[in-house]
Parts: C-alpha cells; sequence; structure tokens
C-alpha cells in the first residue's frame, strides 16, 4: 500500500520513516527550494543533494511519478519536488498525510485519496480530511482528532526550558543565507551565527545550535532560518521527529492496510513485527477460522477450544485431571532474559487459569541469523529460572530457524476433576477482581516510540514477569466460580468470552479498574498498539459503555495486555476476603474489584 506525505521536513519524516519501517510504499512530496531547519533529520535535504538518510531510511530526489516507483521498487522513499501535488497523486495512493505543517490547509481536499490525514493546524476532521492530528506542544499532542480542528497557530513558538521566542534564527533580511556555524555548535548571546545576504544575522541566546538552513537558501525577511536549545553541552545526534504523531497517523489507518513489518537495530524486540500477546490472531477472525473444523467427541475431555478457555482438561480418573496449554511469542522486551521470564510466565499462566499446577513444560522457540549465541541462551535461561519459581520442569522442548524469534511453553499441569475452573462458568450474583493492572501494551508501545517514562516502562516489565501462581494458590481458597487470564484479547475481550459463554453480562466498573501510574497520558496521545483495534472489533459489538467512559479509558480496556493478571468471578460473599489476602500478598502487583456479573440484559459487557 502507497501513503503520499506532504512535506519532507523534520516532521513528515518522522511519520515517513516509521510508516516505512512498518513496510508501507512511502513517497514525498516538497517545495523546490525546502526551508527545513532540522535539516540533517529531514528528508527535505534530498532537494539538495539528491539523497537523504535519516534513521537508516534512505530518501532519493525523484523526477516524476514514474522515476518515483523505480525508487520505491529499490526499497527507498522518493521525494518529489511536486508542491501543487500532481506528479504524487499520479501513483493512486491509499492513504494522503499532510505533514506540511503551514499552520493552514495550502491545498489538500478529503477528495485527493481514499484516507486523508492532516497534521496540525488548518485541518477540521470530515471537512478536509478524514482525520486530525494535533501537533501542538502539550498534553494533547499527537491525539487524533475525528471531530473537530487541532489548536489554532498562535505565531508563538512553543516554551522549551523557559524559552520560546529567543530560541528561533530568523533572516534579517531577503537573500541567500549563508550560514557560519553548523548544528550542534555551542554559540553564545550576539554572536555572528549566519548572513541573510550581506546582512549579519546574530543569536538571541546562548546555547546549541539544533537548526540550521543549508547554505544558498532563498530566505526572506523574518523567515525562520535556525533554532537552538539553552543546554550546557552538545546531547547526541539522534534523529526522533515526531514520534506521537507517527502513532497517530499509524493508527488512523485501516487494519486491514497495515503490514505491521516493524524493522529496526538489533535488539529483541525489533526483530519481530509485533512482541508479546499483541501478535495473537484476532478473537474475531480466530472463530471464523475455526468454523466447520471437526471435533473428536469424547467424555473424558473436559474442555477444548470450543469454549475458548485458556487451556485443554482431560480427565485421566475420578481424581485426576491433565491440563494441557501451548503459548509463544516475539519478544516484547529488548532484555533476552526478561524475554524469556516474560514468555514463560505467559505460558504457565493458562494452567493456573484454570485452577490447576502446572508441572512439567516443553520450549518452543524460533530464532533468526540475527540472534547470537549468547542472546538465544538468555532466553532459555529466562524461562528456566521463571519456570524452577513456578514449581515446573522444563524438559525439553523444539527450536527452528525463521525469520523472526519467538519463544514460550507447552505446559502440562494436573488438577482434580471438579476443581477446573472454566472461563465460562460465572454465577449471576458473582464478584469480578482483576489481580492485575492494565496498560501493558499501550506502555510497551510507547516505548518502541521512546515515549515511555522508564520507571512506567520498568514496572510494567517487572509485572508481565510476575506469576500468576500466588493469586491463583490464594482464590483457590475461596468459592471461585470462573476464571481466566486476561492477556492479549485484553480485559474486554477476555470478559466477552465469559459473559457469551454463560449468557449474562458482565458490568465493569471502568473508575475502578486497575490501571498502571503513567498509562492515562500516553493512551490519551494515541499510542494503542494495533491489538486493541482486533479486540474492539471482535467484543465492541456486544459492548455498550456509559457517555462517562472516556475514549482513552475504553481504549485501556481495549489493550491486549501480555502475562497479563486473573479474572476471577467469585461468590459475593467472599469477595471482599479474597481481595483482602490478594492486597497482602506481595507478589500480587495490584488486585481489586472491578465490577460484578448480572442477568442478561441487551448487551455482554457494559462498562459504567
Amino acid at each position: 500500500m502507497l501513503i503520499a506525505i506532504k512535506g519532507a521536513g523534520d516532521l513528515a519524516t518522522g511519520i515517513a520513516c516509521r510508516l516505512h519501517r512498518c513496510g508501507f510504499q512511502i513517497v514525498c512530496t516538497d517545495i523546490e527550494k525546502p526551508t527545513t531547519v532540522r535539516c540533517t533529520v529531514a528528508f527535505s535535504r534530498a532537494v539538495y543533494d539528491g539523497a537523504a538518510t535519516v534513521t537508516g531510511v534512505t530518501a532519493r530526489l525523484a523526477k516524476d511519478a514514474a522515476d518515483a516507483r523505480r525508487i520505491i521498487g529499490e526499497g527507498e522513499i522518493p521525494i518529489l519536488i511536486d508542491p501543487e501535488y500532481k506528479e504524487a497523486k499520479k501513483l493512486e495512493p491509499a492513504v494522503l498525510v499532510d505533514a506540511i505543517i503551514a499552520k493552514k490547509n495550502i491545498g489538500t481536499k478529503i477528495t485527493d485519496a481514499p484516507l486523508v490525514v492532516g497534521i496540525g493546524p488548518g485541518f477540521t476532521s470530515g471537512v478536509d480530511c478524514h482525520f486530525c492530528v494535533e501537533s501542538n506542544r502539550g498534553h494533547d499532542m499527537g491525539r487524533t482528532l475525528y471531530e473537530g480542528s487541532p489548536e489554532p497557530d498562535t505565531a508563538t513558538p512553543g516554551n522549551v526550558g523557559g524559552f520560546s521566542g529567543e530560541r528561533i534564527i530568523r533572516a534579517t533580511a531577503d537573500g541567500i543565507w549563508h550560514p557560519v556555524v553548523k548544528i550542534t555548535d555551542v554559540v553564545e548571546k550576539d554572536q555572528l551565527v549566519a548572513y541573510a545576504g550581506e546582512e549579519p544575522v546574530y543569536a538571541n541566546m546562548g546555547g546549541i545550535v539544533r537548526g540550521m538552513l543549508p547554505e544558498g537558501t532563498p530566505v526572506t525577511k523574518g523567515l525562520k532560518s535556525g533554532a537552538r536549545s539553552k543546554t550546557a553541552s552538545p546531547p547526541p545526534i539522534r534523529p526522533t521527529p515526531s514520534r506521537a504523531a507517527f502513532w497517530r497517523v499509524y493508527c488512523t489507518i485501516p487494519n486491514c492496510w497495515r503490514e505491521n513489518k516493524m524493522q529496526g537495530d538489533i535488539k529483541m524486540s525489533k526483530l519481530a513485527s509485533c512482541g508479546g500477546c499483541g501478535a495473537k490472531v484476532g478473537a474475531g477472525m480466530l472463530s471464523q477460522i475455526l468454523q466447520g473444523i471437526p471435533t473428536v467427541k469424547d467424555e473424558n475431555l473436559l474442555v477444548g477450544y470450543d469454549t475458548s478457555d485458556d487451556a485443554a482438561v482431560y480427565k485421566v480418573s475420578d481424581d485426576l485431571a491433565i491440563v494441557q496449554t501451548l503459548d509463544f511469542f516475539p519478544p516484547i522486551v529488548d532484555d533476552p532474559y526478561m524475554f524469556g521470564q516474560i514468555a514463560a510466565a505467559n505460558a504457565i499462566s493458562d494452567i493456573y487459569a484454570m485452577g490447576a499446577t502446572p508441572k512439567i513444560a516443553l520450549n518452543i522457540m524460533t530464532v533468526t541469523p540475527q540472534m547470537s549465541k549468547e542472546m538465544i541462551h538468555e532466553v532459555l535461561r529466562g524461562g528456566y529460572e521463571k519456570a524452577y519459581e513456578a514449581g515446573v520442569i522444563i524438559a525439553g522442548g523444539h527450536t527452528i530457524n525463521d525469520q523472526e524469534p519467538k519463544y514460550g511453553l507447552s505446559v502440562t499441569g494436573f488438577a482434580h476433576p471438579d476443581e477446573i475452573r472454566m472461563n465460562c462458568t460465572p454465577l449471576e450474583g458473582d464478584v469480578l477482581i482483576l489481580t492485575k493492572p492494565l496498560g501493558i501494551g499501550i506502555t510497551t508501545t510507547a516505548n518502541r516510540a521512546e515515549l515511555a517514562p522508564p520507571e512506567l516502562y520498568q514496572r510494567a516489565v517487572k509485572q508481565m514477569a510476575t506469576l500468576n501462581k500466588y493469586a491463583c494458590e490464594i482464590a483457590q481458597k475461596y468459592r471461585v466460580h470462573s476464571m481466566t487470564d486476561v492477556t492479549g484479547f485484553a480485559l474486554m475481550g477476555h470478559a466477552t468470552e465469559m459473559a457469551r459463554g454463560s449468557d449474562l453480562t458482565i458490568v465493569i466498573d471502568s473508575a475502578k479498574v486497575p490501571v498502571l501510574p503513567g498509562v492515562q497520558p500516553l493512551a490519551e496521545m494515541g499510542l494503542i498498539p494495533e491489538g486493541a483495534y482486533r479486540n474492539r472489533q471482535f467484543a465492541g459489538p456486544t459492548a455498550r459503555f456509559a457517555e462517562s467512559v472516556p475514549l482513552y479509558l475504553q481504549d485501556i480496556l481495549y489493550d491486549p495486555q501480555t502475562s497479563g493478571g486473573l479474572l476471577i468471578a467469585v461468590d459475593a460473599h467472599d469477595a471482599e476476603k479474597l481481595l483482602a489476602e490478594l492486597l497482602q500478598c506481595e507478589n500480587v502487583p495490584g488486585a481489586a474489584i472491578i465490577g460484578c456479573v448480572e442477568q442478561y440484559q441487551d448487551c455482554s459487557i457494559y462498562v459504567k
């Protein structure tokens, strides 16, 4: 699928790079003499030099639409000098993103492509574009606006570190730009930094030069021609423009158009297109796939795939049942050891979700040519140590070569046949308890975009590696009627399976649902993983939200979790006692009563 991006400045480049890494074909347009100040991190440089490379992605100047097709075929991004969007339109892009940041719409129409996205002020959703993305600094930066417009241009540069207008270097006259300093240079206040024609240009403040127009650029008096920051020493040059804007553009693209082929440097999470339980085939798609598959009837098969349960259960005798599961996924973290820990904890969790005790497991692993022996060893070591904590013996396994790394376990557990806890057996009047906060998918998505606060990310990693063993052991003391673990299908998806299987309605009190601290602003920014949209497609048709539930919170409820907590339906008389004991356990990250089970109303899930 082809995406056209108007503009090749730093923001447009950030969007282009990341969409390109996702497997989309990209073409950018620009003017004949681009005036991108942060030219070292912008594809606009290709207009002057013929080519420009940013974060390993190369853009190349194209003569026309035919030449652009050739460049796309060679795996690069063509840059067309096409301010009127005539040549690029010949390519018939499926998506048009206006990332010129002209502070107004200078010609984009909603009919220019099947999907048109406007970045920054000057656009109105449903009028000149299908969606807008907020570009102003602050809490809402990167947020998708499905109606209305982004904040208007104030004509005042954003405040950064207590400085606004003085950060900007402006041309003092009409003419040709001649810089005398370069990006990363440290300058003093009133130091000569450039000439606009014959007129000198001086710095209004000291600091590091963050941007500077290239030599020979035509300028007009007052034109923004450079920028600097008030920093004591030059920071490392790391081209990271418009991360939030990328994710919002990405999330506006319909799921069926996404190829989702994230690539990058040699880090575990960058070797995979998606990670953790977010890699699951959507619940709706899975149910369609399984339709018509013949099943073998056996009176001893207590739980099969027809109930969408966490594991299969086979009765061996009147007092013994075997519980069997298999779970593996691509890396969700960069640390190989922690990846092994998380993958093992997640796989073993399916046994706990059935109320059983895990005993033996087999590794399942795929490795890529980029993975070193040490990396593979650390993944396995993490899995073995987590299994040991669970009392599980890893007795072998199977490893193959693949294009993406994956790891997990096939786990066998045991339980009394009468003590199996299925996901479809809650009773009317039961109280719902969740044993881990939500927000894992949003946090890891933000981390990929380098927007997740480190303390939040570390907490999420620790939570994913925490076994549900301790919550399960406590729950077994009480009258628990149904149980499941919340993973890739999100709280809404797994609660939907619980409701549909019992012909009851799950009522969720959104204000009581535990959420990782720091996730809310990320959700409001729109850093939502693709799996959340699949979950909404599955659970949304039979769910109903009160008008008071904000959109960001809905997104959190649909957020796919990796190694999430247990969702427990317990007798109302035992709920408070069970919760109190869970909260006293240091290995239970954050239990809370989140709702109840009621007689079926007009929906499977009601969120108030």
